[in-house]
């Protein structure tokens, strides 16, 4: 379980490593129970997504869930005129 706080740090810490493993979007989403997770989208999950992200979070080594989804990479529709 971690905290939104935790979450955050650990979206913020790995993004760059998840995009280059080719994510498209990297949230913070909440559980069912109050606990956070890191959400990365992919148009295909690659091998080697791990199933948690390490960080230290006020000098203590926390584990942050990450949960790999596929979904289309949004694209903003064309502006009206």
């Amino acid at each position: 379980m971690a905290t939104l706080d935790e979450a955050e740090n650990a979206r913020n810490q790995h993004a760059e490593g998840l995009r280059k493993m080719g994510a498209h979007g990297i949230e913070v989403r909440e559980g069912k129970k109050g606990d956070f997770a890191v959400i990365a989208q992919f148009k295909k999950v690659p091998r080697g997504v791990p199933e948690s992200l390490d960080i230290t979070h006020r000098g203590v080594a926390k584990r942050v869930p990450l949960k790999a989804e596929v979904r289309e990479e949004y694209r903003p529709e064309a502006k009206a005129e």
